[in-house]
C-alpha cells in the first residue's frame, strides 16, 4: 500500500460521509479515522486524519542469544516495555526471581495491543536491562536469564 492508495481512501471517506474505515491486503492492516480539530477563532473547524497501520504478522519467540552464561531475553517487536500487568501492580518478575519456560517476564504494547515477553528456559533473572515504560526496538535486550 502506498500514498497514493491511502490518499485514494480519504477522499472516498470524504466523498461518503464516513468517519472511520478499516481497510485490509494481504498482510497489512489500515485504520483510518477522521476527527474535527478543535476551533477556537470562529472559523469553520477542519477535519484531522488518524491513519494507524499494522502488519499482521506472529510475533517472533524472545531472543535468547548467549552473554557469558546468560541468556539474554529480547524484545520481539517495538513498543513500549512494562514490567506489570497495570501501573499498580508488582513487576511479573524481580531481579533474582526463579523462572521456567514460557513464563511471562513483560509485557510490550504496541498500538494497543500488549504482547508477552516470555521466559525462553528455565533460570534466575540476574539483570533487568530495560526501564518500565521506556520505548523499545525489536532486538533490545530487555532480560538476561542464568542458566
Amino acid at each position: 500500500m502506498n500514498v497514493e492508495q491511502i490518499r485514494a481512501l480519504i477522499k472516498a471517506m470524504d466523498e461518503a460521509s464516513v468517519s472511520e474505515l478499516e481497510y485490509s491486503e494481504g498482510s497489512v492492516r489500515l485504520r483510518i479515522v477522521k476527527q474535527a480539530a478543535s476551533n477556537t477563532n470562529g472559523y469553520a473547524a477542519a477535519e484531522r486524519y488518524r491513519c494507524a497501520a499494522a502488519q499482521e504478522v506472529e510475533p517472533a519467540p524472545p531472543n535468547t542469544s548467549v552473554r557469558g552464561n546468560n541468556n539474554v531475553v529480547e524484545a520481539p517487536l517495538p513498543g513500549i516495555f512494562y514490567r506489570s500487568a497495570s501501573p499498580g501492580d508488582p513487576p511479573f518478575v524481580e531481579l533474582g526471581a526463579k523462572v521456567t519456560k514460557g513464563q511471562t517476564l513483560a509485557l510490550i504494547e504496541a498500538m494497543k495491543m500488549l504482547t508477552s515477553v516470555k521466559a525462553a528456559e528455565d533460570g534466575d533473572v540476574s539483570a533487568v536491562l530495560v526501564e518500565n515504560g521506556v520505548s523499545v526496538e525489536a532486538g533490545a535486550a530487555l532480560f538476561e536469564i542464568a542458566s
